[in-house]
């Protein structure tokens, strides 16, 4: 129930996707066109926090430690989640290089090791809670009178569902089903309707999209990396997801650095596919400031840099294989200048 999202699969192709930007770094991919600057912030997310016997989902405490002291030490404007998301609703700005954390499925870790840490600089995080771990009692879950005291200790509680299920892969009913229960728990036991949402697995479909926004979600996230902003439909929010392989010091900095480049007219739009399609991955580039030859993009699992083809404004990546059923993650980077990046990320689900 509980797999990370860090596969070996994945592995692989973080690993390709990490060799690219380390020459020719990010870029980022709207799915609406925006203003030149919208308000934009980088989203972390963790899983576990010193449970090194779990490392795919699991974030080692002196990983972690660092990553609190260079927020710290390069002044970035670390704020709760639901702050980043009012001023996208309200089209405000937020300071260059925001910052927010979060961490999904409520493991036991975030209130014995993430939550001291978190409490040494003043800053929070949103907690995504999946309720039938914690009504079975699971072992290294938290209990909802814990749940309740990391609430009252500054943690900001969002919903992941009912059984963290692959919402794309229900029915429309069950997936409204596995929303509503997971939701009206968490009300129930914390005293309040939760306002954030995030989908298990980061998987969704445009139908899971349009029930979690009539569910009455103020904004719900992904595990896709890349930079949120005002933007992006605020139900697709992107989120860097951190993990012992993938949570070393360069790999934390790059992201925690990244710009995003506003683009429109993406194109497969729904992000769940047929297996074995070969999909053409289209988006207009609305950031002209520098060359539309200097983004480079990686679709994970096959080795390389994607094929991709230019006309004008327009970049078409071209799968070199069919997409094996699962997750699959296409990141496309170019440098920004001042050894910083743009990035687009975007997760497909094949089935």
């Amino acid at each position: 129930m509980h797999k990370m999202v860090f596969g070996s699969r994945l592995a692989a192709g973080l690993a390709g996707l990490f060799a690219v930007v380390a020459t020719d770094p990010v870029a980022a991919v709207p799915d609406r066109q925006q203003k030149a600057t919208p308000p934009h912030a980088v989203i972390f997310t963790y899983h576990r926090f010193g449970e090194d016997d779990v490392p795919l989902t699991n974030i080692r405490l002196p990983q972690f430690r660092d990553h609190l002291a260079f927020l710290k030490k390069h002044d970035f404007n670390v704020v709760p989640l639901k702050r980043v998301v009012a001023a996208f609703q309200a089209g405000t700005p937020l300071p260059d290089r925001t910052v927010a954390l979060t961490a999904d499925d409520a493991y036991r870790s975030v209130m014995t090791h993430a939550l001291p840490m978190l409490q040494q600089y003043g800053w929070s995080m949103t907690l995504f809670v999946a309720s039938d771990a914690v009504d079975r009692k699971y072992r290294r879950f938290l209990s909802w009178d814990e749940i309740r005291q990391v609430q009252r200790a500054g943690i900001d509680i969002g919903a992941h569902g009912t059984a963290h299920a692959h919402l794309p892969d229900l029915k429309p009913d069950a997936q409204r089903a596995e929303i509503r229960v997971g939701t009206d728990r968490l009300t129930t036991e914390i005293g309040h309707r939760p306002r954030l949402f995030a989908y298990p697995y980061g998987e969704y479909s445009l139908e899971t999209v349009d029930l979690v926004r009539k569910a009455g979600f103020a904004a719900a996230f992904g595990q896709h990396s890349g930079v949120a902003h005002g933007g992006l439909d605020i139900h697709r929010l992107p989120r860097f997801a951190m993990n012992e392989a993938y949570g070393g010091a360069d790999r934390f900095k790059l992201a925690a650095r990244t710009l995003p480049l506003p683009v429109m007219d993406l194109s497969p739009l729904d992000p769940v596919l047929k297996k074995g399609s070969r999909p053409a991955i289209r988006f207009r580039v609305l950031d002209l400031s520098r060359p539309i030859s200097a983004i480079t993009c990686f679709i994970a699992g096959e080795g390389a840099a994607a094929r991709r083809a230019i006309d004008g404004d327009t970049i078409t990546l071209t799968p070199r294989n069919g997409f094996r059923p699962g997750r699959t993650r296409v990141n496309c980077t170019r440098a920004a200048g001042g050894g910083r990046f743009q990035w687009w990320g975007r997760q497909f689900y094949a089935r």
